[in-house]
């Protein structure tokens, strides 16, 4: 997991209520920002927002105001923003010319609100004050002897105005006497930093593909696709199924012969098992523990209840999710479409396959209460251990 940041600005009306946020790249805890790429700054606002934060947790029912550069105006289409809940920002620094003009335009008819940020009036921004929606106005502007002529221009455009780096009581009470609307700055509110956690892409393509292996709906020719798309996990497929482990008189050359050897079952089992391995950055023994724990409950349930063997073997392997991912195992498990035996013994340690694993854990931490409680004695589990053990050391090498 790797740590992400999004700053908000409130933004008050003349009254001092609350108007707006204005969301702001951060790459730290640090209250000011530090970036080169503008382009990356808005991708990480927009993505961190709206997949780590989420809107409503950052800003409740207030209007969102969002930096966006040249590039993400002009070509991102469709922009990946809710239009009655974000306000776009063009930054002071894009360049005003035609394919500009007709990208505001488009972005108009689209349903979004506008904001000129920085604002610095020049002739050439006439067509966007046409516009336009807001125009912000930073206090040295304001404080400029120009400033009343510049208010009276903007005002013929029926905009809003917002006063922007406030820092201290005069500065608001001039600008209220020019007739700005709303008002922004660190005298009224410092930036406000949220931090949360989100996958690296390596391990988002993991679950994914996860997900997409456990989907109930799948079936073989699913599965064939989705392990198509990834050469790696295609390669050690057929290394996989042309391994002595399945002593054969002919070679498997192809995929599809592969996924049709190995069956919905064994091929679920085994594409989790090397996602798992090849995704993550934890030790290798972590992987052989969960493998092993895997083997384990799948053993216990053949004996106890065989229906269960299948999701036992998965509810082990997965029961180190949080750990390989580094968030809880609610966060682990949002995404994946277990079964409700497995969901149920990963998250409370409850019904058959629960109880399986609450076994396998005592044993492996020598729980004595534990191992009293379970249905399976100290010594079926440690033959069941030293078998899992052997089943283990096999895979390893296979994978």
């Amino acid at each position: 997991m790797e740590s992400v940041f999004v700053a908000r600005q409130p933004i008050f009306n003349r009254k001092l209520q609350l108007y707006a946020y204005e969301l702001l790249f951060r790459s730290g805890i640090k209250v000011s920002a530090d970036f080169s790429d503008g382009d990356a700054a808005t991708s990480e606002v927009i993505l961190n927002t709206f997949t780590v934060f989420g809107l409503d947790e950052l800003v409740g029912k207030a209007p969102a105001f969002i930096n966006l550069t040249r590039r993400f105006l002009v070509q991102q289409d469709p922009l990946p923003l809710p239009q009655d809940r974000t306000v776009i920002e063009i930054l002071e620094d894009v360049v005003i010319d035609e394919e500009l003009i007709r990208s505001v335009e488009r972005r108009k008819r689209e349903g979004y609100t506008i904001a000129l940020d920085d604002f610095f009036y020049t002739p050439q921004s006439e067509p966007l004050l046409e516009m336009v929606d807001i125009v912000k106005l930073e206090v040295p502007t304001l404080l400029d002897g120009q400033a009343p002529s510049l208010i009276e221009h903007l005002k013929r455009f029926n905009l809003t105005l917002v006063a922007e780096k406030i820092e201290n009581q005069s500065q608001l009470d001039h600008c209220r006497e020019l007739g700005c609307d709303y008002f922004q700055g660190y005298f009224l509110s410092r930036p406000d930093i949220s931090s949360g956690t989100r996958l690296s892409s390596e391990r988002i393509a993991m679950m994914e593909l996860l997900g997409r292996l456990h989907d109930p709906e799948a079936d073989i020719l699913d599965l064939e696709s989705v392990i198509s798309k990834d050469l790696a996990l295609s390669y050690k497929l057929l290394r996989y199924i042309n391994s002595a482990y399945y002593r054969r008189a002919f070679e498997i050359r192809s995929l599809r012969q592969a996924v049709m050897m190995l069956g919905m079952r064994e091929l679920r089992r085994w594409a989790s098992i090397v996602s798992l391995s090849q995704a993550s950055e934890k030790p290798e023994e972590l992987i052989n523990q969960l493998l092993v724990r895997a083997k384990m409950c799948e053993l216990i349930a053949e004996e106890i209840a065989p229906d269960y063997s299948d999701v036992a073997f998965i509810a082990g392997l997965f029961s180190g999710l949080d750990a390989l991912l580094n968030c809880t195992m609610e966060e682990a498990l949002e995404k994946l479409p277990l079964a409700a035996e497995i969901r149920q013994a990963l998250l409370e340690r409850e019904g058959p396959v629960g109880e399986f694993l609450g076994a396998v854990l005592a044993y492996e931490n020598a729980d004595s209460i534990g191992l009293n409680a379970s249905l399976v004695t100290p010594d079926r589990l440690r033959e069941r251990y030293l078998a899992a053990l052997q089943w283990q050391q096999r895979q390893s090498t296979l994978i």
